[in-house]
Formats: structure tokens, C-alpha cells, sequence
């Protein structure tokens, strides 16, 4: 009996010392059970804000499959779901001698918050005959202060229903307005969820207007209905009407995924002539807006002769730089030169600014200068009337003798050969005259024979030069080469000089290399999508690496152009190395 007992002792032991050794000997496998995790970027979001969350599924082994996490209702209640994606990833580590092996599957979704709450965040997927519970992730939703609207006219159209997920919104802050009166052009892009791929397809088209580009607002969040769209600010235009009628704003097209299509409706606007009640003789229709006048000297004290700077400064709301200031004084003994204009520009909605006139004055009489008022005449849209700005007079004291004049330039050279004090001109000998010797003429009879026998074979060399060229000069073909090239250059030129400010930077990158890959892809190319384009630029050889590059350049350049921020300096810098690096490869295979 104590022998049997003994025995189970001992068998209970070893069982328990294997077991030990099965946990603490390197390279042991571990169990394969399923774990499951929800991760988020933020917990606290605005309602309309963009929040990304993460599902995650893992396997401490490389073997079997996992399940696919699936979205909890509780998202799709509180949240509109983004294009989602998803990816598997393996890793094996040897860890002080221990051998971890692990499989992870990820979904990663934008979501964007629809409704204020606190929203809790959990899934579960099966393993064998069980399920598996996540953690839990609380978003707490808040409302959006006054909607983050952007700070335009309140009074601009809005859109007020939404029958898409993501529509082009286009407008103007006036559908009737008088010639040369500034109407204010929006186009905007509205996505109820985080689109990554929008692009403007086709742009407006601003015919019968002088257009000027305003600042973009910041991204915001707006009410549209009873869903919350987040605005991308895509165009702003301030547009002068150059005729009286009706003018049209063209349409544009919106792409999305490279597949769907948004369009917008044009615009007509009524454009009114302006009154001929009290129009002054020989108005100009540019001087439309609001303005002031106002003029200085640098001194009101000098000498005559001494110069000095006259100064008229016109200030206000319109297209200053097309501003009609009228004819200026002249002013009795003061010379004038033509003036050194500046303007500086406004930033803001409304364009306007500043536009000053500096006359270099020199007066020739002592005594005081009066300098009269200048009268600037404009039309006033909101007034719908004539308006005139004055300037002050000015007085400026000119020192010395009031009877002297002072000799100019002009009368120095009007002296020259009146009548001196000595009437008699001195008396010179033949002994002291100058003497020049006739030379010889280089037209010689010998020169002439052979000038005129040269002539046939002059004509006959240049006949043949002439055949020469046609026979074996540049053919169509290189004809239109040197044109590819010449405007490749140009492209470049202008993104080189728009890389410190932004100007243009993306639109001349952009258009540097739809140029290129369309002559890589030849006369079919023409008209296709981006999409298309890039399946021929397959078809034609080029590497896929070089394909994805110029894909992921052109894609850039759209969002820095229609909506998000374009970086700085820096940034723009690297972008055109690398634009540079793409049309340098895809043209040694157009070659």
C-alpha cells in the first residue's frame, strides 16, 4: 500500500517537472490563441472631424488564417465610414534564446463623427467555437461652435440638401452686377467623408472677365441639412465684367476614385452697361469701386533748379491696377518727368489696395508754387452713382530772385550759334589751313569684273543650300521635338521661379508631366484619364516603379491645387527633384 502510494508521488512529480521544462526550453511553441485590439488617433472629436480607427486581429503563430475584423454597429450609428484598408503582416523574433512567432491582420477606417455622444468602440471575431472580445475605445463627439464656417459673405448662396457623399458646390456673391464691378466666384468641394482621391477634372472658364486670384480660406466644417460636410475651399476668383449682357461661368467636373463623376451648372450672371446720366467725357469703365486721393512733396522748401518729388497716392476697393488716373496739372516754368508708379496689392476677399504716382519736379522760377487738386472720377456700384476724390492743394516755396530764370539745358542748346559779341571772324593764311590728301579709290575696274562674275556663283551656292536644307534639314517629326522640348523648358522655368512663393508651383509641375507622359504614350494618350493613361504608359514599357512615381507626383500636385495645404519652401523643393527625376527617365524612354 505504501509502495503504490509512493509510485503516485513520483508520477505526479515527473508529470509536473515536464510540464516545467515545456514552458522554460527554448524554441517551445505557445499557444495559438487569438487576440484582438481596437486602437484611435484621437478620442475626443468635433462633429465632422475625421477620426482614425484601427482593428486588429493577431495570432502568436505565422500558421492559419485570421478572421477579418468586422465594424461594430456602434460605428456605423455614430460615424460615416471612409474607404477602409486592410493588410496582414508577419513577424518572427528570438527573444534570450525563445523563438516568437506572430501574425497580425489590420483594418485601418476613417471615420467621420455625424452626432454629438460618447460612442464606445469594441468588436469581437471567432476562434474555433468562441468569440473574442477587443478592448473597448471611448470617442467622445462634441458639437461644432457655430459650425466653423470660414469668414466670407454671410449673404453667398450655401448649398441646403445633400443627395451625394462628396458634390462640387460653385457660386458668386452677385447675379447682377454693372461692367468693371467685382463679382466674387467660389468653387468648393463638400465630402460628408474623407475622400483621399478628388481631383478637378475639368476647371471654369472665365470668358468675358479680367480674373484675379483671392487667398483660400482654411478647411472647415459645415451644416448641410442635418449632416455635417467638411469644405475644401477650391477656387476664388474676383471677376470684372468687361461687357454689358449676359456672361456665362463655365461648368467644372469633379473626379472621385478616378472613376465617379461630379459636375457643377454655369453661372449667368446679368452685367449692366454703366449710366450715361452724369458720365463724364472720356470716363474709363476700369475706374468702378470706391477710392481716395490724396498727394505730398518731400519738401516744401527749395531752390530753383533743385528738384523735389511730387506724390499722388490712390487708395480703395476695385481693380486698382487698371485704374484710369486722368490727366495730370502741368504746372507754368516746373519741368516734369513721367512718373514712377507702385502698387501693392490687398489680400483679402475683396480686391483693392494702393497705387501711388511719383513726379520728379524741378522748378525754374523763384517764388511760391501752388500745386492745384486733381480730381479722380469713379463709379460707385453700391452708390450706383458718379463720385469724385480731390486731393489738397499744395503750396511749395521756391527761394531766391523771383525775377531770375534759371537756364536750362534746353536754353544752353538753343544759345548754341546765335550771334556773338565779335562779329568778325579772324583771319587765317593758306600756310596754316589744313591740307588733307584725296585716297584712293577701292572701287577699282578689277574689283567690279570680279564682284560681277561672283554673282552667278553666289546664286547657285544658295540655290543649292537651299535644296540641301529641304533634302536633309529637320523633317516634321524633329520640327515638332523642338517644340516639345522649348515648352518643357518653359514648364520648368516657371516652377523654378514659383518654388519660394507657390504661385503656379503645382499647376506648372502638374502640366510638366501630363507633357511628358503624353509624349511617352504618343497620339492615343490623348483625351484619356488619368487611369487609362497610366494602363497605356504599361503598355508602352515604362517601369511600374516609374508609373506609381508619376502617379503619386501628379496625385500631390491635385491636392495641394484643390483644397489642402501645399507645404512650404522645403517641400515644393523636393517635389520638383523629384518631378525632374520622372521627366528624365520617362524621357529617355520616349527617346
Amino acid at each position: 500500500m505504501r509502495s503504490a502510494t509512493s509510485q503516485s508521488v513520483r508520477t505526479t512529480f515527473l508529470w509536473v517537472l515536464f510540464s516545467l521544462c515545456a514552458v522554460l526550453l527554448p524554441g517551445t511553441a505557445f499557444a495559438k490563441g487569438i487576440t484582438a485590439t481596437v486602437e484611435a488617433d484621437e478620442t475626443q472629436a468635433v462633429v465632422g472631424d475625421v477620426i482614425t480607427m484601427e482593428f486588429l486581429v493577431s495570432r502568436s503563430s505565422t500558421r492559419g488564417s485570421l478572421p477579418t475584423p468586422e465594424l461594430p454597429q456602434s460605428v456605423a450609428d455614430a460615424f460615416d465610414v471612409g474607404q477602409c484598408a486592410s493588410g496582414t503582416s508577419r513577424s518572427v523574433q528570438n527573444i534570450n534564446g525563445r523563438r516568437t512567432a506572430a501574425t497580425t491582420r489590420r483594418v485601418s477606417c476613417p471615420l467621420t463623427a455625424r452626432k454629438v455622444g460618447t460612442f464606445k468602440i469594441a468588436f469581437t471575431v471567432p476562434d474555433g467555437k468562441k468569440r473574442v472580445a477587443s478592448n473597448s475605445v471611448s470617442i467622445e463627439v462634441i458639437a461644432a461652435d457655430g459650425e466653423r464656417a470660414p469668414l466670407e459673405d454671410p449673404t453667398v448662396e450655401a448649398p441646403t440638401d445633400a443627395s451625394e457623399d462628396v458634390f462640387l458646390w460653385v457660386s458668386t456673391n452677385k447675379k447682377r452686377a454693372y461692367v468693371g464691378e467685382q463679382v466674387t466666384f467660389r468653387l468648393d468641394v463638400y465630402e460628408a467623408q474623407r475622400f483621399l482621391d478628388v481631383s478637378l477634372r475639368t476647371s471654369p472658364t472665365f470668358e468675358g472677365f479680367i480674373s484675379e486670384e483671392i487667398p483660400l480660406p482654411e478647411v472647415y466644417t459645415t451644416m448641410v441639412g442635418d449632416r455635417p460636410f467638411r469644405v475644401r475651399p477650391g477656387i476664388r476668383r474676383a471677376l470684372f465684367p468687361q461687357q454689358a449682357g449676359t456672361s456665362t461661368i463655365g461648368a467644372s467636373e469633379l473626379l472621385i476614385s478616378r472613376r465617379k463623376r461630379r459636375f457643377s451648372d454655369p453661372i449667368a450672371l446679368e452685367i449692366l452697361p454703366l449710366p450715361a446720366e452724369g458720365q463724364p467725357p472720356g470716363f474709363s469703365a476700369n475706374n468702378v469701386g470706391r477710392y481716395q486721393i490724396s498727394a505730398k512733396v518731400d519738401r516744401d522748401e527749395v531752390q530753383p533748379g533743385e528738384p523735389f518729388t511730387l506724390t499722388y497716392t490712390v487708395a480703395g476697393e476695385g481693380n486698382i491696377e487698371l485704374l484710369d488716373p486722368g490727366e495730370w496739372a502741368v504746372l507754368p516754368s516746373v519741368r516734369s518727368y513721367d512718373p514712377k508708379v507702385t502698387t501693392e496689392r490687398s489680400r483679402g476677399d475683396v480686391v483693392g489696395g494702393t497705387r501711388s504716382y511719383a513726379f520728379l519736379m524741378i522748378p525754374e522760377r523763384s517764388g511760391t508754387l501752388s500745386i492745384p487738386a486733381h480730381e479722380l472720377v469713379f463709379f460707385d456700384p453700391a452708390q450706383e452713382a458718379y463720385a469724385t476724390a480731390s486731393s489738397s492743394v499744395i503750396e511749395v516755396v521756391v527761394g531766391g530772385d523771383p525775377n531770375a530764370i534759371v537756364r536750362t539745358d534746353e536754353d544752353e542748346e538753343a544759345a548754341v550759334g546765335t550771334v556773338v559779341d565779335d562779329p568778325l571772324a579772324p583771319i587765317f593764311s593758306t600756310a596754316s589751313v589744313p591740307r588733307d590728301l584725296p585716297r584712293d579709290r577701292w572701287l577699282t575696274q578689277e574689283r567690279w569684273t570680279m564682284g560681277m562674275l561672283s554673282v552667278p556663283l553666289i546664286v547657285m551656292l544658295g540655290l543649292a543650300g537651299g535644296w540641301a536644307w529641304r533634302r536633309f534639314g529637320p523633317d516634321d517629326a524633329a520640327r515638332g521635338r523642338a517644340v516639345v522640348r522649348a515648352r518643357r523648358r518653359e514648364r520648368i522655368e516657371l516652377a523654378q521661379g514659383a518654388v519660394e512663393s507657390g504661385d503656379g508651383f503645382h499647376t506648372a509641375i502638374s502640366a510638366l508631366l501630363q507633357d511628358v507622359a503624353l509624349e511617352v504614350a504618343g497620339p492615343e494618350g490623348t483625351g484619356l484619364p488619368r487611369s487609362e493613361l497610366l494602363r497605356l504608359l504599361d503598355r508602352k514599357g515604362v517601369e511600374a516603379e516609374e508609373r506609381r512615381r508619376l502617379e503619386s507626383l501628379l496625385e500631390q500636385c491635385d491636392v495641394a491645387r484643390f483644397g489642402a495645404a501645399d507645404g512650404g519652401a522645403d517641400e515644393r523643393h523636393h517635389l520638383l527633384d523629384d518631378a525632374l527625376s520622372v521627366v528624365r527617365m520617362l524621357s529617355k524612354g520616349a527617346a
